[in-house]
């Protein structure tokens, strides 16, 4: 706070006063005559009018010290900010591939654009936009505001980003928030659908790629909804943890068996300095087993839809040679 100095200069009225008693003291020794008296009185009266004059002038004094000392005090007071943002971290962090939205906030009056008005400058302190159609954008709001909008958070993006309110074609004021992002975790190169033979022993392999900045990450495997290791057959499987130089984890069925075969989830958790995160990539297995017969049946029946046409067509045909043979011993 700035200090306030005044320099107050009081009248001399004091002198004034003091010469104006003594000449009516003089007079009044001098001379008792009508006219002497005449003037004492006249000189007395003045000095009531100049006091009265002293004291008011005292007041207005006062009055306007105390005026100038509060005005002194409200212009030294730090100005508060107008700006301020929604979500207010001073850190926001994402993870690629996010979308997300930040919205600056005046919160003074604005009358007319002329005024001032609110823009975004982003990591290389260029003006962005208002133009849907880019990745990232400006919208204007109901209330005075302005939003950053974010469609598809790129590692590039990171960086500081600065709101500022300019006026007469200078930044006033200006409020800034660090964007910090995250490579999102990724299954690439793990299949959705694999197929195993009844019998045998069979390995699925999830890749996964975490964020080098990360503090944990872990793989674990799951199926149908069910971890692994809940499953009552959960003997039958083993899963090997997440190898982060080969970026992979795999699960082993020791013995494949008809069950086996269902919907298997390889879920991938991470946790950061600002943020976690849970993925699970789905892969289906269908298990290829042998057809059984019961041979306790004293008939078979043909399914398959190319055999059963085949049959029916040689019975056919059969019929028909055996109609034709009786009509020839008829007639011989």
């Amino acid at each position: 706070m700035s200090q306030c100095s005044f320099n107050y200069h009081h009248p001399d009225h004091h002198n004034h006063l003091h010469h104006a008693s003594a000449s009516a003291r003089q007079l009044h020794k001098s001379s008792t005559s009508t006219s002497s008296r005449a003037l004492l009185i006249a000189s007395s009266t003045t000095s009531l009018v100049a006091k009265s004059f002293t004291n008011m002038s005292r007041q207005l004094t006062v009055i306007q010290l105390a005026i100038t000392t509060v005005l002194c005090l409200i212009l030294s007071q730090p100005a508060h900010a107008a700006l301020f943002l929604q979500p207010n971290q001073p850190e926001k962090a994402y993870w690629t591939g996010e979308q997300f939205m930040v919205t600056c906030m005046n919160q003074t009056r604005v009358h007319t654009e002329s005024e001032h008005h609110l823009e975004w400058l982003d990591r290389d302190n260029q003006r962005i936009v208002e133009e849907p159609s880019n990745r990232i954008h400006v919208e204007r709001t109901d209330d005075q505001g302005l939003r950053l909008v974010n469609l598809d958070t790129k590692k590039r993006d990171a960086g500081q980003y600065r709101c500022v309110m300019v006026q007469g074609g200078e930044a006033r004021e200006t409020i800034v928030f660090n964007l910090i992002v995250y490579e999102a975790t990724n299954f690439h190169g793990t299949k959705e659908n694999e197929i195993a033979q009844e019998g045998t022993s069979f390995t699925m392999t999830c890749h996964v790629r975490f964020d080098d900045d990360h503090v944990s990450a872990a793989v674990s495997w799951w199926f149908n909804n069910t971890p692994i290791a809940s499953l009552e057959n959960a003997e039958d499987y083993a899963a090997s943890d997440h190898d982060p130089r080969r970026g992979r984890s795999t699960l082993t069925i020791k013995q494949v068996r008809k069950e086996h075969g269902g919907t298997y989830g390889c879920q991938a958790v991470t946790l950061n300095k600002h943020i976690s995160d849970i993925r699970t990539h789905n892969i289906n297995l269908r298990v290829q087993y042998k057809p059984k017969i019961d041979r306790t049946k004293t008939h078979v029946w043909i399914l398959d839809p190319k055999i059963s046409d085949r049959y029916e067509r040689r019975r056919a045909s059969s019929r028909r040679l055996l109609h034709h043979t009786d009509q020839f011993d008829l007639l011989s």
